[in-house]
């Protein structure tokens, strides 16, 4: 329910049970709810904890006026 501009930095997600450490985790936004759809693109992680990720928005080829998952 948020808007996020390329390049916004400090976006948190927060839940439980993410892990201590980011590992091979990654968070993807894509154009469908679909995290393995082609068009999905990997953010820049800037923190990983287990209760919460930090990370700066990377928009690649999505269009600004896409819904995002």
């Amino acid at each position: 329910d948020e808007t996020y501009t390329n390049g916004e930095t400090g976006i948190v997600i927060t839940g439980t049970d993410f892990g201590a450490s980011q590992g091979s985790g990654t968070v993807k936004i894509s154009p469908t709810d679909n995290v393995n759809d082609s068009n999905a693109v990997t953010q820049t992680v800037t923190s990983w904890g287990n209760t919460s990720i930090t990370f700066t928005a990377v928009r690649g080829s999505l269009a600004a006026s896409t819904n995002l998952y």
